[in-house]
């Protein structure tokens, strides 16, 4: 299975993402940089259905989760 996704406020992770970025992501699949999102991480279709309120509450309340410095595409953590 693919490793998880850094959904902390760190630029390795959602950290230069605006809440419209995170809403649009999970819509369509597809991050602000054009990668795909791995299905097999997040269930898209469940999520997706969420409002437009559920996204953006989740999106708030990932920018208080601390900073963390991981690179899911590098494999590396620090």
């Amino acid at each position: 299975s693919p490793p998880a996704a850094n959904l902390t406020a760190h630029t390795s992770g959602i950290g230069a993402w605006s809440e419209g970025d995170f809403i649009d992501a999970i819509r369509s699949g597809v991050t602000p940089d054009g990668r795909r999102i791995d299905p097999r991480a997040m269930p898209l279709a469940a999520v997706a259905a969420a409002r437009d309120e559920e996204l953006r509450s989740i999106y708030r309340y990932l920018r208080t989760v601390p900073p963390v410095a991981r690179d899911v595409r590098a494999g590396s953590s620090r």
